[in-house]
């Protein structure tokens, strides 16, 4: 997805595309948990890999990835928890960047546009710099107003007079309650190969955190993307 504008945002690979059906769905997210083992197990889709499930906030998937790479040695297994964790984590920060998020059914104004003008929205306001902050709200604390939202809707082409379900000040403060990162989605950009280049282009400075990942992936990729 490119940004909609002038922005410090690193853009995503132009092969990204959705992974999933556009429809909007409730996924549980723990508010700050990039440690996959605080979020409750949600029920996986068809065909999705091993990656996919752990990006998407199953322990269950973590569990059996550390059982098939580590065993039952305690110090492999925390060396790859520590490995796979830091990766959800860069891995969810890149969606937030680039605006590949999910939003709660049942939120009026969220539920008046598609998946796609949800997150074109969220980057328009982002290069205005109203930010997403990852967990539920706006980065410092800083949420637009009234104005600002219909400026970032007249940006992305949708005409703030057709919006009935227009936010309060105080809904607009909660907007982003139920908001998850969807770095699941952001992982298609790397595909189809998801070779270690690929990955750390994905990721661009995040890459560099992941030293330890990179050397082992060759070994650990066929059991990640696992059909």
């Amino acid at each position: 997805m490119a940004p909609m504008g002038a922005s410090d945002r690193p853009p995503v690979p132009t092969g990204w595309a959705p992974m999933g059906a556009q429809d909007r769905t409730t996924v549980p997210y723990a508010a700050g948990a990039v440690a996959v083992a605080a979020v409750p197990e949600v029920q996986q889709g068809p065909m999705e890999t091993p990656l996919e499930r752990i990006l998407r906030g199953e322990h269950l998937a973590m569990v059996e990835v550390i059982d098939a790479v580590a065993g039952q040695d305690s110090l492999r297994r925390r060396d790859w928890e520590l490995l796979l964790g830091g990766f959800v984590e860069a891995m969810a920060d890149m969606a937030v960047r680039e605006s590949v998020v999910d939003f709660p059914m049942g939120t009026p104004f969220w539920d008046t546009f598609t998946v796609e003008q949800c997150r074109h929205l969220v980057a328009a306001l982002a290069d205005m710099g109203f930010r997403y902050d990852g967990r539920s709200g706006w980065a410092e604390q800083r949420v637009p107003m009234y104005r600002d939202l219909s400026i970032a809707l007249a940006d992305i082409g949708i005409d703030p007079r057709r919006v009935r379900a227009w936010p309060n000040q105080a809904e607009i403060s909660a907007l982003f309650v139920g908001v998850r990162p969807a770095p699941e989605e952001l992982l298609a950009a790397a595909g189809p190969d998801y070779r270690v280049e690929d990955m750390q282009a994905l990721l661009g400075e995040r890459s560099s955190d992941l030293a330890g990942l990179w050397i082992a992936w060759d070994g650990v990729r066929p059991t990640l993307m696992a059909a």
